[in-house]
């Protein structure tokens, strides 16, 4: 599905998180593996569920947090999380191949009207406040848990790109929870 500066993320069949979404893998990369702390990314995975349930529900839906640590011959190499839901995806236009779908993230949205519409956006003035206003909500409810946007990014902010604005976070193995974080940032 895509890969970074950190690894590599790819979809999984037939597997579901909380038995109700998709499932990705992502595999760290030899060198983010090296410098990767296997317990504080097993506080990061086992979180939710020291949350009241609301907070929990309200965490796996708003993020891809990190679920299930995943191993190689016994050592964390990564791990498994909830994949983007449907409404944070849009259909891309290229010049090329057609429509082709592709994450909603913010970086779209630093553009131009022009370039925007081109590749298949429809956002308007109103449609950026509304979505600023889902951001920073969904940024405080974060630090409400004691979770910090490690990776404060474009790339990892998704918009809901038809009906209501939301905002679904990714990457979320970069966060600092509690003053710890997996990866140094």
């Amino acid at each position: 599905l895509g890969a970074g500066g950190q690894g590599s993320v790819t979809a999984i069949d037939h597997f579901l998180i909380n038995r109700q979404w998709d499932a990705v893998l992502k595999i760290y990369s030899p060198e983010a593996a090296a410098g990767m702390r296997p317990g504080v990314l097993e506080h990061v995975v086992g979180y939710p569920r020291r949350l009241e349930p609301q907070d929990s529900s309200w965490l796996h839906e708003h993020t891809a947090w990190p679920a299930v640590i995943a191993e190689d011959d016994g050592i964390v190499s990564g791990f498994l999380m909830r994949a983007v839901p449907a409404p944070y995806y849009f259909g891309f236009r290229t010049q090329t191949r057609g429509i082709q779908p592709r994450l909603a993230d913010m970086a779209f949205l630093l553009n131009s009207d022009d370039y925007t519409s081109r590749a298949g956006l429809s956002v308007s003035d109103q449609d950026r406040l509304a979505l600023l206003v889902a951001i920073a909500g969904t940024l405080s409810r974060l630090h409400s848990l004691g979770v910090v946007i490690g990776d404060l990014s474009p790339k990892n902010l998704l918009f809901s790109a038809g009906g209501a604005p939301g905002c679904f976070v990714i990457d979320c193995d970069t966060v600092r929870l509690h003053g710890e974080t997996v990866l140094d940032q």
